[in-house]
């Protein structure tokens, strides 16, 4: 039988998902989409029914930034409901894609602070290895 001492190092030996798992294959697809396109373009008629300036240039900015920082842009769900509320004529992204991403931001809050442990993974690190990976605080005196 094969004990955790006689794994290769650097290997995953358990992996539990807490909840619904995030949709990463359609936040993908979405990443797809705004990467083929130099620029987004958009119906700017749901920008416009933002009554707050400040806000209204935020999201105009955000629009615009799509097809640069998809990773930035993809995961503010504000953002999102504002594309699924706009008519693309670039970057087609997919409602369903658009809808599973926010939802799933949703689920999690979108808000890290939260500390809401969605994935735990269990790797058999050294000691050194441990070491290098952790702040001294986190495991005690090193």
């Amino acid at each position: 039988m094969e004990t955790p001492h006689d794994l290769p190092r650097d290997v995953r030996i358990s992996h539990i998902q807490v909840g619904e798992p995030f949709p990463l294959d359609a936040l993908d697809r979405l990443r797809a989409a705004a990467s083929r396109v130099d620029e987004v373009v958009y119906d700017e008629g749901p920008v416009n029914d933002i009554e707050d300036t400040t806000r209204r240039q935020l999201f105009e900015f955000a629009l615009d930034t799509i097809a640069d920082d998809p990773d930035h842009a993809l995961l503010n769900p504000g953002l999102l409901d504002l594309v699924i509320a706009s008519s693309f004529v670039s970057a087609a992204f997919d409602l369903d894609d658009l809808r599973t991403v926010r939802d799933a931001l949703a689920r999690l809050d979108a808000d890290e602070v939260s500390g809401r442990v969605t994935d735990v993974r269990l790797y058999l690190l050294t000691r050194d290895e441990m070491l290098d990976f952790v702040v001294g605080d986190e495991i005690g005196s090193t």
